[in-house]
């Protein structure tokens, strides 16, 4: 590795992203947690053979979260972002730096970060070239598209245009939604994504494991705030977590990784190579 570089100006933008995480996950505790709640849901069933019952829960949508969510929430990620370009900065030469197009790269095709990245890294070779290469969602992950990196771009890019406004999701996490004894449990529909009044978020039929026992079947539905267009692919996550995991990922993995502990990130690869 070539001279560390000055770090301190990304870090700052890291903590400041903090900061705006912080305060993002304030005002959402505050708005759901208002009386009544502004979210949640109510149970319909019916009876079926084998003395099964089948449970739907709907969702009420009593208010919708503010718009004045995506304010903090846009910060933290233009920080998020910004610290990303100070990290090329930072390791380019000083008369790169006077370079309009230098920037971090953030691409999920191979070819096009081979023709377009050039310019944006002007100068930097060795070590901090490799690193940023690796960590390249093309590179780093099986879904390119669901990378944090890929994600924070298309996030930062959205934020550029218009309000990243928050909107009330459900989860696809089965174990979230109901408990129960003396009974077999099958799911039959879980939503996913953005809801609204009234939306169908999960069906299950509970049937008695022993008939002449007592079943107890407590439905429940914890609906969250997310930020639809991630592109996060077979999982939700609630916004506060997204934020959280993506200023994980760029403090840990890009920067910490090599400039803390002198390790390259793994790649596919990599990881393949090992099993």
């Amino acid at each position: 590795m070539s001279k560390t570089p000055d770090l301190s100006g990304v870090l700052l933008k890291l903590d400041r992203a903090k900061t705006h995480i912080d305060l993002f996950g304030e005002q959402v505790r505050t708005f759901s947690e208002r009386d009544p709640k502004p979210f949640g849901f109510r149970t319909e069933s019916e009876s079926g053979p084998d003395e099964a019952t089948t449970y739907h829960l709907f969702a009420v949508i009593r208010e919708e979260p503010p718009r004045e969510l995506a304010l903090p929430f846009g910060d933290a990620i233009q920080n998020m972002r910004s610290a990303l370009d100070h990290l090329v900065y930072e390791l380019a030469t000083p008369k790169a730096r006077k370079s309009r197009n230098l920037q971090f790269p953030i691409f999920t095709d191979e070819c096009k970060f081979k023709v377009r990245s050039p310019p944006m890294l002007k100068s930097i070779k060795g070590d901090e070239r490799t690193l940023i290469e690796r960590v390249q969602p093309y590179i780093a992950t099986n879904v390119p598209s669901d990378d944090p990196l890929a994600v924070l771009h298309r996030l930062s890019n959205r934020d550029k245009h218009h309000l990243l406004v928050p909107m009330v999701a459900a989860l696809g996490q089965p174990s979230t939604w109901v408990a129960w004894s003396d009974g077999d449990i099958r799911f039959t529909y879980i939503a996913k994504g953005p809801v609204e009044q009234d939306t169908k978020i999960v069906s299950f039929t509970a049937t008695p494991e022993d008939p002449t026992a007592n079943m107890k079947v407590t439905p429940s539905a914890d609906l969250e705030i997310q930020v639809g267009g991630t592109g996060i692919i077979g999982y939700d996550i609630a916004a506060t977590d997204l934020l959280d995991m993506l200023r994980y990922h760029v403090r840990h993995w890009v920067i910490g990784m090599w400039f803390d502990y002198g390790v390259m990130p793994g790649t596919v690869a990599d990881l393949q190579g090992t099993q």
